[in-house]
């Protein structure tokens, strides 16, 4: 199984030391994320911090992204209650 890119388990070793609730925005960024929580399922517009921007689909509610993110786009998002984790 190849390693996920810009993973790193060490992130999960200690507990988050932060969150802030996430409003989801084609224009602003959000402080860069060691997680994401999602509260209510459906798709997740990424842009991560490599600059690069994914649409993860199905992500089931109670869900807990290891993701670096820079912005949840709102165009293309239809998870709700998300909760930036740092």
């Amino acid at each position: 199984m190849q390693a996920m890119r810009g993973f790193n388990a060490a992130m999960f070793e200690r507990p988050f030391e932060g969150a802030s609730e996430i409003v989801p925005s084609d224009t602003k960024t959000i402080p860069l994320t060691r997680a994401i929580y999602v509260g209510t399922g459906g798709d997740l517009r990424i842009a991560f911090s490599d600059h690069s921007v994914a649409t993860l689909r199905g992500i089931k509610s109670g869900s807990v992204l290891p993701v670096r993110a820079q912005a949840i786009l709102k165009k293309g998002t239809t998870a709700q209650h998300l909760t930036a984790l740092y």
